[in-house]
């Protein structure tokens, strides 16, 4: 299975979408997240999808608690500690 990396900025009126599938080759029934109007899906394993969410939150929850410190560069211009597309 290929991933990409793929990195989208979202606000609170980022529309999302919610769905099912079910894989034609396997039957397996998978989740399924449309973030933007049709920008990014991703999908996966019910399982999958909630360690996704879970994720999602753990990282919400971090940034409201370390707001005012200096986050990760990994995301940043390593410079200025801002985000490139800021």
């Amino acid at each position: 299975m290929a991933v990409a990396r793929v990195t989208v900025r979202l606000s609170e009126e980022t529309p999302l979408r919610v769905d099912w599938l079910r894989s034609g080759l396997t039957g397996e029934l998978l989740a399924f997240l449309e973030v933007g109007e049709y920008e990014v899906g991703v999908y996966g394993p019910p399982a999958a999808m909630r360690r996704f969410g879970w994720e999602a939150v753990v990282a919400a929850e971090q940034a409201d608690r370390f707001g005012g410190e200096q986050g990760s560069t990994a995301l940043t211009d390593g410079e200025s500690g801002e985000f490139p597309w800021s």
